[in-house]
């Protein structure tokens, strides 16, 4: 089983419908990977998915477009100072912060439209770096492959037939994919929490160290 391009993975599915009015370039296989991405993008907070990116401000405007992949916030500080912003409501920044008032961001909140909004609002231009939790990127005939395939092709493979299952007439089948796309999720959250210990652990040690 190969399940390492777009098009492979397309092929894998389509021998295990065994269906001779599905093949791999049937639009129905490539709507289930559509989902697949739809529902990783919800479900997923994957190490491999962090991304840093620096934004910069404007003097008198509070808000900065964020990534387009950008999916969910994870860190963000102002320069190289240590101390990174706070996330804060709508309500409670506006009784903070008048829009009229300006100085160094000290807090932030995520607005419509995929922005960034800043308070007090930047006096100056400074460099945001941002750390964010990113979409997956696509498969497509263009994208033919992404890291969530390249180390996970089950999630895909078996995520794929599951939104298939009415195409599949055996029960014991039906019951198998199930019961293997559960197993590679469990196994992703091990996988992914033995990273990020791993990665604290060397943190810790790297901190600790004296001359």
């Amino acid at each position: 089983m190969s399940l390492d391009t777009y098009a492979n993975l397309k092929t894998e599915i389509a021998d295990k419908l065994a269906r001779s009015d599905i093949t791999a370039s049937s639009s129905i296989i490539d709507t289930a990977i559509d989902l697949v991405e739809s529902e990783a993008n919800t479900d997923l907070r994957m190490y491999e998915q962090l991304v840093a990116a620096n934004l910069t401000t404007a003097a008198g405007s509070e808000t900065i477009a964020l990534p387009s992949d950008f999916l969910q916030f994870y860190s963000l500080y102002l320069g190289d100072d240590p101390s990174p912003l706070k996330f804060d409501t709508e309500a409670n920044i506006r009784a903070r912060f008048p829009r009229s008032q300006l100085g160094r961001p000290r807090v932030f909140q995520l607005m419509p439209a995929n922005l960034l909004g800043l308070a007090p609002v930047p006096d100056a231009v400074y460099t945001a770096k941002l750390q964010y939790y990113a979409k997956i990127p696509a498969l497509s005939d263009n994208q033919t492959t992404n890291w969530l395939l390249a180390a996970f092709p089950g999630y895909y493979y078996y995520g794929a037939l599951s939104h298939l299952a009415t195409y599949i007439v055996d029960e014991q089948t039906k019951q198998m994919v199930a019961g293997e796309l559960a197993l590679i999720k469990a196994n992703m959250k091990t996988v992914d929490s033995k990273r990020r210990t791993a990665g604290a652990g060397m943190m810790a040690h790297v901190v600790g160290m004296t001359p």
